[in-house]
């Protein structure tokens, strides 16, 4: 997928919370999206719930969702 994409987009956390092993995070991103093959421009903006889960003694990601503000 990143071969046919390049992101720059910016990550703003609004809120986390720590449960035993899960974290989860709520948070907005702004940017935009080059499309490799045509070469457009197109705007970003994003509302994520990302769920981290500890595996190991490391934090990984279990869960993601994202929808779009506009």
């Amino acid at each position: 997928m990143f071969s046919q994409i390049q992101l720059n987009i910016e990550f703003y956390t609004d809120e986390i919370l720590v449960e035993n092993n899960f974290v989860f995070a709520v948070t907005n991103s702004k940017g935009t999206t080059l499309i490799r093959a045509t070469g457009d421009i197109v705007p970003e903006e994003n509302r994520e719930l990302f769920i981290f889960g500890k595996e190991n003694g490391k934090w990984k990601i279990a869960r993601y969702m994202f929808n779009k503000m506009k």
